[in-house]
């Protein structure tokens, strides 16, 4: 896409995102944050399989790889979007986080500054190791692929830590960053799916066998995340129960009752986790023992649906579950707002800019083979 259209791009989803937080939820609901969760992720994530492929030698990314790296200019855009959390710091974050007595939140243009300069940080290596990348000029391009990896896991942990987790303060979890960055990728792979899908389109009865293999490695790749996905989640659950520590332990607790005294009973974000956790890890890890499923592109569609699908729910449990408690911690009183209106209108609104960002890529492509 010609960089003039992505400004105007850029500027539509701001204005757009804007209008949905003021308009619908008088910027007291979380859905930026839920969306940006998602989005930040699958960008940057896709760059990051590509510049991980690049210095592990991996032939299978090179016919994606054009396609993939066509992420970049979105994570510019999830920057400034992130920066539309400034009205509402003081309405979503507990008053500890936000009135200055911690020492790390220590002000909204300190927390909120540096999330950004990481996200702009990001930006910057990934543009760079795309462009010594597709200049094929190795040496360069896999010296900005490590600084890009560094920077892309250290954004992801930060947006982790200072932007999700403050929400249910004094929770906290060491593991959790390491969730956000390991489902980036997750989701990098589910969009290489589909970029793989639309290749085998293209190219219709004469696929060319490095599409074929590319299709099949980003399967089995696909495989082995949702063990990754599920381990990460599975050791963040396993270090809180064993400690049993109650400001660790509070997440799980909010999330799997409702009520008190005699009116205590499960909360429907266990089945809500309970779905993710079928739709990030059972119904991939089953179906991806197969090879004929792997090795069809309209499966690997269902397939990243089924994730992206999982990848909602994970985000409404961790998100959506996060309770409102009195000063003391201790009273249960409901949610967060998250507004499915809201949630549903900006996640259209960036899936589609992701949509036509990505095909942009393709009609480049024919139009330089024409």
């Amino acid at each position: 896409m010609k960089p003039q259209k992505l400004v105007v791009m850029i500027g539509v989803a701001v204005l757009v995102t804007l209008g949905v937080e003021y308009g619908i939820g008088k910027f007291h609901q979380t859905s930026l944050i839920f969306n940006l969760a998602i989005f930040l992720g699958a960008a940057q994530g896709c760059v990051a399989l590509m510049a991980a492929a690049q210095l592990c030698e991996g032939k299978w990314a090179k016919p994606i790889r054009r396609h993939l790296l066509n992420a970049v200019p979105l994570i510019l855009m999830c920057a400034f979007l992130y920066l539309l959390i400034v009205p509402q710091w003081k309405a979503l974050y507990p008053d500890v986080v936000t009135n200055g007595h911690s020492k790390w939140f220590t002000g909204l243009a300190f927390c909120v500054g540096r999330n950004f300069a990481l996200m702009v940080v990001s930006f910057i290596f990934a543009a760079l190791y795309a462009k010594h990348s597709l200049a094929e000029n190795e040496v360069v391009c896999r010296r900005y692929a490590v600084l890009y990896l560094f920077s892309y896991v250290i954004c992801q942990t930060f947006y982790a830590l200072d932007v999700v987790m403050p929400l249910e303060f004094p929770w906290f979890s060491t593991l959790f960053g390491a969730s956000f960055f390991v489902e980036g990728l997750y989701l990098g792979l589910v969009i290489a799916a589909f970029i793989s899908y639309a290749m085998f389109k293209q190219h219709g009865d004469n696929i060319p066998a490095d599409v074929k293999k590319t299709q099949y490695d980003v399967s089995l790749l696909m495989h082995g995340f949702s063990i990754l996905w599920t381990y990460m989640f599975f050791s963040q659950f396993l270090a809180i129960w064993y400690g049993n520590i109650p400001e660790e332990v509070l997440f799980f607790s909010v999330r799997t009752f409702e009520g008190a005294g005699q009116n205590v009973h499960m909360s429907k974000f266990v089945y809500i986790g309970g779905a993710a956790a079928v739709m990030l890890f059972l119904i991939p890890f089953v179906s991806l023992i197969f090879k004929r499923i792997k090795g069809n592109p309209r499966n690997m569609i269902v397939l990243g649906m089924i994730i992206i699908a999982g990848s909602i729910l994970e985000k409404v449990y961790i998100i959506g579950g996060v309770p409102k408690m009195d000063s003391h911690h201790e009273m249960f009183s409901g949610r967060l707002d998250l507004n499915a209106v809201a949630v549903a209108i900006e996640f259209v609104l960036l899936a589609s800019i992701y949509y036509m960002q990505f095909k942009a890529g393709f009609a480049q492509e024919e139009k330089a083979a024409a």
